[in-house]
């Protein structure tokens, strides 16, 4: 089953409307395997969903928008749990320093975007 439905989040205008988005999905796709379109979605509702902190959108409940990306967030990673459980053929611990050092980077660079 090939689902298009990508989060649209210049349609939501309330922290609720984010987390119904994401659980409709979850719904609509439950039971199928984890499938590209499914990765997509999660991928575009990141992208989207930090485009709209870093445009600081105002949403009508006054609730702040980057708590409810973070939520969001939190709530697509425990319902998509799949896309959590990619293995590595290489363990972290076992990356060279030089990789390591390019993933800690990257994650700082997240993060001071954030802030």
């Amino acid at each position: 089953m090939v689902v298009n439905f990508m989060m649209k989040c210049v349609e939501n205008m309330y922290e609720l409307d984010y987390y119904s988005e994401i659980v409709d999905y979850y719904e609509i796709t439950e039971g199928n395997d984890f499938s590209s379109d499914t990765e997509d979605y999660v991928n575009h509702s990141y992208i989207r969903l930090m485009n709209e902190v870093k445009n600081k959108k105002n949403l009508q409940d006054a609730a702040d928008i980057a708590d409810v990306a973070k939520n969001s967030i939190i709530l697509i990673l425990n319902l998509f749990d799949k896309k959590c459980k990619i293995s590595s053929e290489i363990p972290l611990e076992n990356l060279p320093e030089v990789e390591k050092k390019k993933v800690r980077k990257a994650l700082l660079k997240i993060l001071d975007d954030l802030n």
